[in-house]
């Protein structure tokens, strides 16, 4: 099992912004961000805030986040905030193995190492349905079709950077890494893929 895992139980905000900085991710790299908010939010733009799922852009204020990861087919980062600091996994390919060391997070690879095997990929179906552009344009002024899905128990749309294209839904591809006992121990995000056909039965 080659995949290496690296985490930091403290880090502040400027030592997360660094180590996403200076990581190495694909071009098809995604990122999934979301923020808890402190107050009771009565705007749809701010509830449309809370989570952003885009394709990996350094230029996002990963600042305003309290939970996030960027994933590709090789390797995953997530963090989540603990007070005013953040605990920071990494999981995946030991190209970034440098990186991680220079961060200062922790080498905890011998604990994959000692795994049974990591599973094919399993893939999990998100919620929606894809907006055709007939439908988009009344509910959505100015919004690009393609990434644009609704669910009738959601009440706000889902935007998940996928293709534009005649496929109507969407599934998560997911590494999982199991024991001796079948049980899954670690998982990591690898990408999204749309799938099916419209009105078929998921």
């Amino acid at each position: 099992m080659s995949d290496i895992l690296y985490s930091k139980q403290h880090a502040t905000t400027d030592e997360l912004a660094g180590l996403i900085a200076t990581c190495d991710f694909s071009s098809e790299a995604l990122m999934l961000l979301e923020r808890l908010p402190a107050r009771v939010l009565d705007k749809p733009g701010e509830r449309e805030q809370l989570l952003l799922f885009e394709h990996f852009n350094l230029k996002a204020n990963f600042r305003e986040y309290t939970s996030g990861r960027v994933f590709c087919e090789e390797s995953e980062l997530r963090w989540e905030k603990q007070g005013e600091l953040f605990s920071v996994v990494y999981l995946g390919s030991a190209a970034n193995s440098a990186t991680l060391q220079r961060h200062e997070l922790q080498d905890r690879t011998k604990v994959v190492e000692q795994l049974d095997s990591i599973s094919k990929p399993n893939y999990y179906a998100l919620f929606g349905e894809r907006l055709e552009q007939e439908e988009l344009q009344y509910i959505k002024k100015g919004a690009q079709p393609g990434e644009y899905f609704a669910e009738a128990r959601i009440p706000r749309l889902l935007r998940y950077p996928v293709e534009q294209g005649q496929q109507p839904y969407v599934r998560l591809k997911v590494l999982e890494y199991f024991d001796k006992m079948g049980q899954v121990v670690f998982y990591r995000f690898q990408g999204l893929e749309p799938y099916g056909r419209r009105h078929e039965s998921i």
